[in-house]
């Protein structure tokens, strides 16, 4: 009706929109979880407490949350992981413009940490003629497809009491990622540090020459999540 009103004559004297609601402010979260955090994080996913009613995947759901922390990926992302994702021999991650957010393929570089829990996840899903048949890391219990994101909260509210971190989510390991790399891991400049941030996160460059500069700062993301793996299990080491 509006589109007639407008290629008309009529005038609109009152906008269709005045009664709608104004959307809510968006809130903006900051939680980046602290050193001691990090290591009660980790040991936590590594309890035995952790692994029970995992809804018969055992213990990968502890898999997905270390990996989110170490990658610095979204969880929906990590929770989609699949065989023809993986260049072990670059040591490469290739996540599908169909999956991320940018609507573009993004690499990530795979630290040596990372690669252990891989390592780990394919050994468990070896002892399932089920699991082993199929492309997916982490393989629903029920469907042929990969696990959804709402594992980690539900994780979360069934065994989060047994954790002494308040007010986290799973998205907070990616802002903690992000953080720690700039603060602590890269060297140089604030604007260069934050730029392979952007880089390793998979953001898209609002700045023209991001158009035509398709470089992907491999060495520099693997630098970077390298650095980050390494301060993680120097985390965990420390007394």
């Amino acid at each position: 009706m509006i589109r007639y009103l407008l290629m008309g004559d009529a005038l609109i004297e009152v906008s269709p929109c005045y009664l709608l609601k104004r959307p809510g402010t968006e809130i903006r979260r900051d939680r980046v979880l602290s050193e001691k955090e990090i290591q009660a994080f980790w040991e936590w996913t590594e309890s035995a407490a952790f692994a029970v009613a995992s809804n018969n995947l055992e213990d990968t759901t502890k898999d997905i949350f270390q990996l989110v922390l170490l990658t610095g990926q979204w969880p929906c992302e990590v929770c989609q992981i699949s065989k023809s994702q993986i260049d072990r021999d670059a040591r490469l991650w290739t996540i599908p413009k169909e999956i991320h957010k940018s609507k573009r393929a993004h690499l990530v570089p795979l630290s040596d940490q990372i690669m252990a829990i891989l390592d780990r996840v394919d050994e468990i899903n070896s002892r399932s003629v089920r699991r082993s048949e199929q492309p997916e890391y982490f393989l629903s219990p029920k469907k042929d497809t990969s696990v959804l994101p709402n594992i980690l909260n539900n994780k979360l509210r069934t065994r989060g009491d047994l954790l002494d971190i308040a007010h986290w989510t799973p998205h907070d390991l990616r802002r903690t990622a992000a953080t720690n790399i700039t603060a602590r891991v890269l060297s140089g400049d604030g604007r260069s540090k934050r730029f392979v941030v952007s880089r390793v996160l998979g953001h898209a460059d609002p700045e023209v020459t991001g158009v035509y500069d398709r470089y992907e700062y491999l060495d520099e993301k693997k630098t970077a999540l390298q650095g980050w793996a390494d301060l993680v299990t120097s985390f965990l080491t420390s007394s």
